[in-house]
């Protein structure tokens, strides 16, 4: 029997050799992950020869393994400059359904608002709301909707008063009076929110509730305000880190990402944000179903350098179909539909793999993406 160093003439390459063997017992029948042989290999460059696009491995979260897929090699950019190679995981099926961001708050009080009569100009219907209120909403509460009507105007109905911006009870609830010229009674409301905002939320992907979710190790409350018009989301109650696989998550870098900013929310231009991001949804223009406008919602380089092409496995409609609990799902992508007019719409794949876009408060599925570097 010939000695095993005739074949591998030092440990490394005996330890690196038993790391390929492992990753290969992942593919096809998608055993669990061996995350840091898969990193071993993508550091130094042979992660190609071992694994294609489009492979699956099982990630296990508080004793489920969930199955993720091959999405690109060498096509994120590690934030760490010490390294060059990355590969990106997207899961394959949704994980559940989440809501993008909540509907936020009709007005954000920075000082107490005395009880009384008040009235504001709702953008979205293009008329105006009054109502009265017995109690005062202290320094740091809301007023926010919680009734409207039908198309075309969605027509304002009632609201209730919370003391904080966590605050899940409400404090007062108040009926609204809609007229089509300002009353002339009552004290102006001018600093309130985007009337498509107080009604289906906010499409801002990095305000939003989900971001904030996936990125979250909490077995409860991961929910922070991002701005003084949200208003609490609770549920998945544990963030999606929680109870995920220790190694995978030790693996796992941060890459920068492009992502559309509505005009509402970038002086009135189609512009754009690029942010650093660890767990996150893919964009439109990563699957395949064309730009935010101009703006091409792909990695980006320490430069400002974008990638200029999509995720080679979404090439086709049915390639984005994701299921649920087998049944087809929505879900939701990170990019804002890009018109001003309307600032809640947030793009999504469809039932059937084509572009879709919905109010942000409805829950779609999520489809988490991370890269290994």
């Amino acid at each position: 029997m010939s000695d095993i160093t005739n074949i591998f003439p030092n440990k490394a390459q005996f330890d690196e050799m038993n790391g390929y063997l492992s990753i290969l017992a992942g593919v096809g029948n998608a055993k669990l992950l061996d995350a840091y042989a898969v990193q071993r290999a993508i550091r130094n460059g042979t992660i190609q020869n071992i694994l294609s696009v489009g492979d699956f491995f099982t990630v296990g979260r508080n004793g489920t393994n969930w199955l993720f897929q091959v999405a690109a090699f060498d096509y994120d950019v590690p934030v760490d400059p010490n390294y060059t190679h990355s590969m990106r995981l997207l899961m394959y099926p949704c994980f559940a359904n989440v809501v993008f961001d909540a509907r936020e708050a009709i007005f954000y009080a920075e000082t107490e608002l005395a009880a009384g009569t008040y009235w504001f100009a709702d953008s979205r219907a293009g008329k105006y709301a009054s109502f009265t209120l017995a109690q005062a909403v202290p320094a740091g509460g809301q007023i926010v909707l919680t009734g409207y009507g039908t198309r075309p105007d969605y027509t304002l109905t009632s609201l209730a008063t919370y003391a904080s911006q966590t605050a899940t009870d409400a404090a007062e609830t108040a009926a609204i009076t809609v007229s089509d010229t300002a009353p002339s009674e009552g004290t102006q409301l001018t600093t309130v929110n985007d009337g498509n905002r107080l009604r289906w939320g906010s499409n801002n992907w990095l305000q939003s509730a989900i971001r904030q979710w996936l990125n979250s190790d909490a077995e409860s409350g991961w929910w922070t305000p991002g701005n003084p018009y949200d208003r609490p989301q609770s549920s998945p109650a544990d963030g999606f880190l929680h109870g995920i696989d220790e190694d995978l998550l030790a693996c796992v870098g941060k890459v920068r990402l492009r992502t559309g900013v509505n005009p509402a929310d970038h002086e009135g231009t189609y512009g754009y944000s690029d942010n650093e991001e660890r767990i996150f949804l893919p964009s439109r223009t990563e699957m395949g179903l064309g730009n935010y406008n101009s703006v091409m919602e792909t990695p980006v380089a320490a430069d400002g350098t974008a990638a200029t092409d999509t995720l080679p496995l979404f090439t086709g409609d049915a390639d984005r179909i994701k299921y649920l609990n087998g049944v087809a799902r929505y879900w939701w992508l990170r990019s804002p539909y890009p018109y001003a007019s309307n600032v809640s719409n947030t793009y999504s794949a469809s039932l059937d793999g084509t572009l879709s876009y919905s109010g942000a408060w409805n829950a779609y599925g999520a489809v988490p993406a991370c890269v290994i570097y």
